[in-house]
This record gives C-alpha cells, structure tokens and sequence, in this order.
C-alpha cells in the first residue's frame, strides 16, 4: 500500500468526523461495510491500518472489558494528521524534521534510491530519531 492509498482510506475511515478518534463502527459505517459481519470487517481493517501504523499515521485505541483487551477504534498520530491537512506541514518532513515520508524527501520520489544512499543516510536517521532503534543489514538472496 502506498502512502497515497493509505491517505485515501484515513480520508474514508475520518469522512464523519473532525475528532482525532474514530470507533471501528464509524470506520465500517464510513466504509459502507456489512455491520452484521464483524470478524470478516475486522480482518479487512487489520489488513489496511498494518501499513498505517508502519507508516506512522494512526495508533489502536485499545478498552479493557472484563479481563480482555479490544480494539474500540484508532486515533490519528501527527503524520495522519499532516496526511489529513488537519494540521499545517506535509508527510516530506515537518518543522521538526521528522521525516514521515516512505520516498526520498530531496527528490521527491522521482528517482530510486540505492543501497549506497540508504547506507549514507541511516547515520542521520538515527541521530533525528532517538528514541527508535534503527536496524538496517543487506543480506543477498539465496540461489
């Protein structure tokens, strides 16, 4: 899933609500999904917000029922607020300059990136990013 695809459906899951916090009933209701089928809806969610929360734009919103944990719905981080330009910036880097962006933010995604740039640029990656650990290794494929 692109960042694009991604966007489009945070624009679905959101199209009700101004809030930072969407239920997964709105989410199915927004997405025009069968509300009496609701394992076969949650599967279909789980597969789209993956990519999300790789992505940095949204986070479960998790309630404790009883002595079980459930997901109620997801609330939008900054990135899906920038995605959503529901705040000033843009997913290519913020005034803070987090990058947010899965392509090159200097060529805007208009080239391919290469092994040696990446190399190059996870040093800086680590320094903006603290609190993440950044792990990256090239392995050649077998065969």
């Amino acid at each position: 899933m692109k960042i694009q695809t991604a966007t489009n459906y945070l624009k679905t899951f959101y199209s009700n609500t101004s809030g930072d916090e969407v239920s997964l009933r709105d989410i199915f209701i927004a997405s025009k999904r069968n509300l009496e089928d609701m394992d076969k809806n949650k599967r279909w969610l789980g597969n789209k917000t993956t990519y999300m929360k790789r992505l940095n734009l949204i986070e479960p919103k998790y309630e404790k029922r009883g002595h079980t944990t459930i997901l109620v719905g997801i609330k939008l981080k900054e990135a899906g607020k920038l995605a959503l330009e529901r705040i000033k910036g843009n997913l290519n880097g913020t005034s803070n300059s987090k990058n947010y962006s899965a392509v090159a933010p200097a060529t805007g995604g208009n080239h391919e990136i290469t092994i040696k740039e990446v190399m190059a640029a996870i040093p800086r990656i680590r320094k903006e990013n603290p609190e993440f650990e950044i792990v990256f290794y090239v392995k050649l494929k077998s065969g």
